[in-house]
């Protein structure tokens, strides 16, 4: 099981499976749908408007695992002949630093929701974390892309004088999709 974070409003839940089989039905929902295509469209062009709805769009952003899963084999597993993961982290301890050869923080826009005020904002300086590792599994090279998106505080309360916690954003899947190729490029150059 999945802990939930202290501050969701969601409780404790299935982790979202990375097994062969679950991963193949989030490619398959993926290509179905034509994630792919939708995405690669301007978010305010009148096609997507018209291609993707609101309802779509809406359930993109409760499924955003399917995004960053299908992204991710599009920009790295499909074009290259080598083993890929995309792994997430929550401390940068997880991360087996002997095997990095490569990270960086970078920022992106992420709508947040604060749970004890309800406060919504959108930032465009949310943090997301890659580290690029290759181990040996069975004496050939696999390609790690770890990954960790950070929180916000609420700064409505922290100005009532709350404790600041982080709290989670929800990625949008045009983000997903232009960071996880943002980062396709330091990769080639490896």
């Amino acid at each position: 099981m999945m802990k939930p974070r202290y501050d969701s409003p969601i409780g404790a839940m299935s982790s979202i499976c990375t097994c062969e089989s679950c991963v193949n039905d989030y490619l398959y929902v993926y290509e179905r749908r034509n994630v792919a295509g939708l995405l690669s469209l301007p978010v305010s062009s009148a096609e997507m408007s018209k291609e993707v709805g609101e309802d779509f769009y809406f359930w993109l952003q409760q499924n955003i695992h399917i995004v960053w899963i299908g992204t991710f084999y599009r920009l790295f597993v499909y074009p290259t002949n080598m083993t890929w993961r995309l792994r997430p982290f929550d401390s940068p301890a997880e991360v087996p630093s002997s095997s990095c050869i490569w990270g960086v923080t970078e920022s992106a826009k992420v709508r947040f929701t604060c749970t004890d005020c309800g406060k919504v904002w959108t930032s465009i300086s949310a943090l997301a974390s890659f580290a690029l590792c290759v181990e040996l599994e069975k004496g050939r090279p696999e390609w790690n892309l770890w990954f960790s998106l950070h929180g916000q505080t609420c700064s409505n309360c922290v100005a009532l004088g709350c404790a600041p916690k982080p709290h989670y954003g929800t990625w949008y899947p045009h983000e997903v999709f232009r960071y996880l190729k943002s980062q396709g490029t330091p990769i080639d150059e490896i």
